[in-house]
């Protein structure tokens, strides 16, 4: 048993900053949820407003990941909404490839299939669809 209590007390219980008996800075932690996709636009839904108000979009966002040694194709959804979407709603379009900064949460899909949104904080376009930029 003290085995494992040396590696509660060294690994999981939280650290002591500077010898007090304060928690390390708050900034030094990311939120469990905290998550970073680049990808490119491939579809961008009409505006609407959620219950509590606030305006708000879906982007739907394809990225490459490896997986067993190959490449593969995924998609995620991708909600802006308040500050956000006002300061981007109208500088990204379909083919962007963008940088997203969030929080990630899973909820249960009409057909019982649990599915994941990130909830955008940040959005950074990497490089615009270059046929839009010709219209």
């Amino acid at each position: 048993m003290s085995k494992l209590n040396n590696i509660i007390e060294k690994y999981i219980l939280p650290k002591k900053d500077n010898e007090s008996n304060e928690l390390p800075k708050e900034e030094e932690y990311l939120d469990k949820n905290y998550v970073q996709v680049e990808g490119t636009i491939s579809n961008i839904s009409n505006s609407f407003v959620k219950r509590d108000g606030i305006k708000a979009k879906f982007l739907d966002i394809e990225h490459k990941y490896e997986y067993n040694d190959s490449i593969r194709k995924g998609s995620m959804a991708v909600m802006l909404e308040g500050n956000v979407l006002d300061a981007f709603q109208d500088k990204v379009s379909v083919g962007d490839k963008v940088f997203i900064t969030g929080n990630i949460r899973n909820y249960m899909g009409k057909n019982k299939q649990e599915k994941y949104i990130i909830n955008c904080y940040d959005l950074e376009v990497l490089e615009k669809n270059k046929e839009v930029e010709r219209q």
